[in-house]
């Protein structure tokens, strides 16, 4: 089962994360890595950056891990207890289900239930998310919750692929600014959408996902060869300005990344056009996913 469009539209930023018993201060990636996730009804994209030198290259901004999928709630879940399954479709880490990229909408793996080669779930990512009580001592702050589920730990030394306990805290993030400062931010700010690639850009990667939820925007797109190496991820997050209602960057892969996916012009591109129907912009064909507002 999944969640509408309609009644699911929620901004993530992760707070910490833990392999259990190890508290959350003990985790390196918890603190070293900037994670940022939009949920859309059934859709999920998440990017998770390097804030320090602690990648594999040592580079600050290097790409710990990306990706875009289909988020399903499963049976047995309850309104304190959600279970959750997450079945990626491009991913920085692993490879493309399928190295062949679909050529309609109905042929799409963003949309399972519509295809005949569903997507491939023999490792599922499932989960069980929990609300954490309000902080009493900041009664204004942001809720928050529990996710916790089994998966490999990159800290593990020598690598291993077996799968573990883990834990993270997510904080929900505002879509919009408690006062808006001008009707045009407003207006900006109240926008919803999700767009899939149907087609490649062969010039600057393969498939690829742009959404807008509220006050901020996320991009990925998969390399060409769509081998999970990670080489040639691109990816960026933007939040709306209050002041200037323009869209200022908050993390990006690279300079290439906003090269591949600009966010130029796609207000107009989405005026005229409404969920599931195809549309030509920055040099691809996609298919809207999820058009909606806050």
């Amino acid at each position: 089962m999944s969640t509408s469009t309609k009644t699911h539209l929620r901004a993530l930023r992760r707070t910490s994360l833990s392999w259990p018993p190890a508290p959350p201060s003990a985790c390196p990636e918890s603190s070293g890595v900037d994670v940022f996730s939009l949920e859309l009804g059934k859709y999920f994209l998440d990017l998770r950056i390097y804030n320090d030198a602690s990648g594999p290259s040592g580079r600050k901004g290097e790409v710990d891990w990306a990706m875009a999928g289909v988020r399903q709630v499963l049976d047995g879940s309850a309104e304190d207890k959600t279970k959750l399954r997450f079945i990626t479709i491009i991913s920085s880490r692993t490879p493309h289900p399928s190295p062949i990229l679909p050529l309609s909408g109905s042929e799409s793996f963003a949309n399972p239930e519509e295809t005949e080669s569903p997507l491939d779930t023999s490792t599922p990512d499932d989960v069980v998310i929990q609300p954490l009580p309000q902080d009493s001592s900041h009664p204004d702050s942001n809720p928050t919750y529990l996710e916790s589920g089994c998966m490999p730990n990159p800290t593990v030394i020598p690598a291993s692929d077996e799968y573990v306990p883990f834990e993270e805290t997510w904080e929900i993030l505002p879509l919009q600014t408690s006062t808006s400062s001008s009707s045009s931010e407003s207006e900006t700010t109240s926008k919803v959408f999700l767009l899939e690639s149907l087609t490649a850009n062969t010039e600057e990667g393969g498939k690829a996902y742009f959404a807008q939820l509220g006050r901020y925007r996320l991009a990925l797109s998969d390399p060409c060869d769509g081998t999970g190496s990670g080489n040639g991820f691109h990816g960026w997050i933007d939040e709306c300005d209050g002041a200037s209602s323009e869209w200022v960057e908050v993390k990006s892969i690279s300079q290439a990344s906003r090269k591949a996916i600009e966010g130029e012009g796609v207000e107009e591109v989405l005026e005229r056009v409404g969920e599931g129907d195809m549309v030509y912009w920055a040099g691809r064909e996609w298919v809207v996913r999820v058009k909606t507002a806050v």
